[in-house]
């Protein structure tokens, strides 16, 4: 193999994504570029969020109950540069309301900020319709195969592209079918004159 090339090797998959967690005392704020969220039961460990991977088999179930997550890839409102972002069970309800209203997260701004001074404090989430083209914003990336790369898990955790669940709140809209029918019995009578 020749040591010297012209340019840099491909960018590996998910080069330059990080997962973002929202810091104390700071907001993340950003266009949302999936069109659902993804999410699963994890735990705390080691300073670190881990997958639970079920409460048969899971050792950490024994000490803890597992804590549901839910990720976003965000964009920045100044760059085309994204992130994963990471929220609690509770945090998430404000953005599933929104998906179950609208049916699509993808263009929506975000501004998520922790409501207290700690580690820990809830987060709080407004969600914000923008006037963003949605075809300028960066594809999402597959949020499902970032996080089992993170965490390293193997495909026996799913790794078909991301599926929302169904939209219960989302309907069809109801056209009515014009008359096919032409005929005279269906031609009102008026006292118009006829000037033809």
């Amino acid at each position: 193999m020749n040591d010297w090339q012209d340019r840099p090797p491909p960018p590996r998959e998910f080069g330059g994504l990080r997962l973002t967690r929202v810091p104390k005392g700071k907001a993340v704020t950003g266009i949302i570029t999936c069109d659902h969220m993804v999410g699963r039961d994890t735990h705390f460990q080691h300073r670190r969020t881990v997958p639970c991977t079920g409460k048969a088999t899971c050792e950490l179930c024994e000490k803890e109950r597992p804590r549901w997550h839910g990720y976003l890839s965000i964009c920045s409102t100044h760059s085309q540069n994204q992130c994963v972002i990471e929220l609690t069970e509770l945090a998430s309800q404000t953005v599933i309301a929104w998906f179950d209203r609208r049916g699509t997260l993808r263009g929506t701004r975000i501004h998520a900020q922790r409501t207290g001074n700690f580690d820990n404090s809830p987060v709080n989430c407004i969600l914000e319709v923008t006037d963003t083209d949605l075809r300028t914003l960066p594809e999402s990336p597959d949020l499902r195969r970032f996080l089992q790369m993170l965490w390293k898990i193997g495909p026996e955790h799913g790794n078909g592209r991301d599926v929302p669940t169904p939209r219960p709140n989302v309907t069809t809209p109801i056209v009515n079918k014009p008359s096919t029918s032409t005929t005279n019995e269906e031609i009102p009578d008026t006292d118009e004159e006829d000037f033809t």
